[in-house]
């Protein structure tokens, strides 16, 4: 009966001691430590800081390595936020267009400064004038930023396709590396070349995407150029003509100034002659610059059409 009780208290405590070893096993068992497969900037940045807080200078080549994936990943983002752009352009570009049209359906071609030009000095014509002449000179640069990229736009959409065929090929080359990641392991060079790798896959295939809503949008994008072009192109045929009509309004005020009289001084004071002579004098000066400055702008416009008449042999020879 005794030796029953010695073996029952013992298989007891045998009982109590596994369970102890159990829970206490479970209780001194190190943290699970938290993997991840996304690989962003800020893991790469993290392990660049424990790098240089550990005197990794910029020429090592564990540096290197970590910076080549941080460019790759750079490249990335920048292809997805040009994706946005271009797929918002699906969307965007047709309502541009159209609240472009409606301006050029409302535009008036005869709006000029005449109704403005009465009681102006010559002073205030000479102004008005070179303020309009500056901004024609502005709308006829952006014109012609215009028609270049109105005249890329076969050049772009084979260059996106050769682009397209080369990405292909390149991801054919290269598989997508699974990755496990631990935010808080030490940077290690292997690990530096595997994210590389990793980042590169991810910037070219972030550039397809890119480059294919560029092609989808390719069109939208290029009718609001066109549109946006007619309207420029209307607004510097308006200048034109307020810049004729200041030319001629600033003539017929130089005219009517040359006049002592008009100084106060009366015909028979003695200075009266010096002063008409100087007046005189200052009105063909003043007319003679008005001259110059309208030869001037003939030749710039001749400039601009043999600049434009060689780049299109250019692209058609090329």
């Amino acid at each position: 009966m005794l030796h029953q009780r010695i073996v029952l208290m013992s298989e007891k405590s045998r009982y109590f001691g596994l369970l102890l070893l159990f829970f206490v096993g479970f209780s001194v068992a190190p943290a699970a430590v938290a993997q991840t497969t996304d690989l962003a900037l800020a893991l790469v940045d993290a392990r660049l800081e424990s790098l240089r807080d550990d005197g990794a200078a910029s020429t090592d080549e564990i540096i290197q390595a970590y910076e080549v994936a941080r460019t790759r990943l750079n490249d990335a983002e920048t292809f997805d936020r040009d994706t946005t752009r271009y797929v918002d352009a699906l969307v965007s570009a047709p309502r541009l267009q159209a609240e472009i049209q409606a301006r050029i359906d409302g535009f008036d071609g005869n709006e000029n400064t005449a109704v403005e030009m009465p009681g102006l000095s010559s002073e205030e014509l000479e102004s008005r004038l070179a303020l309009t002449r500056g901004e024609l000179h502005d709308i006829q640069n952006f014109l012609d930023s215009y028609e270049r990229r109105l005249k890329s736009r076969e050049t772009e959409s084979d260059s996106l396709r050769t682009r397209l065929n080369e990405i292909s090929q390149r991801l054919g080359e290269i598989d997508e590396p699974a990755l496990s990641i631990d935010p808080d392991a030490i940077p290690t060079m292997t690990e530096a070349l595997r994210w590389g790798a990793a980042a590169e896959y991810m910037a070219v295939v972030a550039e397809r995407r890119a480059n294919k809503a560029q092609l989808d949008s390719h069109s939208v994008r290029y009718s609001v150029l066109q549109a946006q072009h007619a309207e420029l192109a209307l607004r510097a045929d308006r200048l034109v003509g307020q810049v004729r009509t200041l030319q001629e309004s600033l003539r017929r005020s130089l005219s009517d100034e040359a006049q002592p009289n008009d100084l106060g001084i009366d015909d028979d004071d003695s200075v009266y002659a010096i002063v008409k002579i100087l007046v005189m004098e200052n009105a063909r000066l003043r007319e003679q610059r008005l001259d110059t400055e309208e030869r001037i702008d003939a030749v710039s416009a001749q400039e601009d059409a043999v600049t434009q008449s060689v780049r299109a042999l250019r692209e058609r020879f090329a």
